[in-house]
């Protein structure tokens, strides 16, 4: 994803944020309409004096020149942006259209950019709802939701000539949940391990 590049792409109508992103100064939870968005596209009730967790909120679709069309949040259900520690890809699916992110042209897409990420330096992550996952190239590991002030670790446990792949959320008490998938066997190429 390519970030900070200047776009002439707008939000437009487009206001899917402000009902799938937390906005922690607003108390906003995800996947709620804020009270002070409007969904039928005329915007901000606030904007002059919105926080800054929106004033600095970016789409990846406004500065990425190669997501087409196709990607505008508005018309796809799905927001991308950086995780909240920057080592990963969240890509946040409204839940009314929860499976979206598996169809085309979403998915193998969002599979390109799993193989493209280095197991145990970053991850990509679906949110959908209640749900969320860890997407590496063999499987979508469901995982347990990533709270803000969560931690993510993503890689793979090396069995001989296999892997699993494995996640770890650290909770913001420090509690860990790990996650693990099926075992893969794998041919002479070594990946980076967990």
């Amino acid at each position: 994803m390519t970030v900070g590049v200047p776009s002439a792409r707008t939000c437009g109508s487009c206001s899917l944020c402000c009902k799938l992103l937390f906005v922690t100064e607003l108390g906003k939870p995800e996947n709620v309409w804020c009270p002070h968005a409007s969904p039928q596209g005329t915007g901000c009730g606030i904007y002059p004096t919105r926080p800054e967790g929106c004033r600095g909120f970016i789409c990846n679709w406004l500065v990425d020149p190669t997501l087409d069309d196709a990607w505008r949040p508005q018309r796809s259900n799905i927001i991308l942006s950086p995780s909240l520690g920057g080592k990963g890809l969240r890509v946040s699916v409204d839940p009314d259209h929860a499976d979206v992110w598996r169809d085309e042209p979403f998915y193998p897409r969002i599979k390109e950019w799993s193989r493209a990420t280095p197991a145990g330096q970053g991850y990509v992550a679906v949110f959908t709802g209640l749900k969320c996952f860890i997407v590496f190239p063999e499987e979508d590991l469901e995982v347990c939701l990533i709270l803000p002030g969560s931690a993510v670790r993503a890689g793979y446990l090396w069995q001989a000539n296999a892997r699993q792949p494995i996640a770890q959320i650290r909770s913001a008490d420090g509690r860990i949940a790990e996650f693990r998938g099926a075992v893969y066997p794998v041919g002479s190429t070594q990946l980076p391990s967990y």
